[in-house]
């Protein structure tokens, strides 16, 4: 970090590179003149919320309706063994 605040102290900040997590450098231009636009990002980003939004769903339906039929079993065993015993 103090190494790249020393950037700024001895180049202007136009010419002070900020690499990305592949090493290529950044400038003012970056999302204008690379291949991958920046709305191809938002929608990979889109695209990925989007999934986890469909899975987490998936994964609560399940679980409510597991719980649900669950409860409907316990319920009925309980039920069929309290009335289904003999009276005194």
């Amino acid at each position: 970090m103090g190494y790249w605040a020393e950037q700024y102290d001895i180049y202007p900040p136009e010419q002070v590179n900020i690499t990305l997590l592949v090493s290529a450098p950044i400038d003012a231009n970056f999302f204008t003149n690379n291949r991958f636009s920046f709305a191809s990002y938002l929608v990979i980003y889109g695209l990925i919320l989007l999934a986890m939004v469909i899975s987490y769903t998936t994964a609560s339906g399940v679980y409510v309706f597991g719980s649900l039929r669950a409860s409907r079993t316990i319920h009925r065993k309980l039920i069929e063994s309290v009335l289904g015993t003999t009276l005194r």
